[in-house]
Parts: C-alpha cells; structure tokens; sequence
C-alpha cells in the first residue's frame, strides 16, 4: 500500500506545473483551470490536462460548474483525504 502512495505522490507531484497548480488550489481554497491559465500564462488545454491528472489521482475534487460562454467552467478544491 505504502509503494502505490509513493507511486501516486510522484506522478502526482514529479511535474513542477502539478505541483505550482495542487498549491494554488490549496492556497486559495477553490480554482478552475480557466483561472489558473489566465494567472500561470499558459494554454487552458495544458492546465486542464494537469488538473484532471490531480483529479484522477485523488489530490483535487470538482466542487461545482458553471455556464461560461456555452461551456461549462469547473472549480475544484483540495481533496481532505489527499493529506
């Protein structure tokens, strides 16, 4: 159990933009990947990329969405059971 948590945290946390990105949404409560695009400088695709990776290894939770110019806009938090 211990080495698929290592495995997670490294994957997780092993690329400098995840990382950049996870505290962002800690420091600030909630982010969405629009957001954080804006603010970083970088390509929405590429922050959305490395947020659904947060997502899939647990770090991150969507906490809600919103209609933004006929997409959806997703918001995501800090998982509690990811510390």
């Amino acid at each position: 159990a211990m080495q698929r948590v290592e495995r997670r945290l490294v994957k997780a946390l092993g690329h400098p933009l995840r990382l950049r990105l996870l505290e962002a949404v800690i420091e600030s409560g909630e982010e969405s990947p629009v957001d954080l695009s804006k603010r970083f400088r970088l390509p929405l695709a590429t922050v959305s990329r490395h947020m659904r990776m947060l997502r899939d290894l647990g770090f991150i939770e969507e906490t809600r969405t919103e209609p933004r110019r006929g997409a959806l806009k997703h918001f995501y938090r800090a998982s509690t059971f990811a510390f």
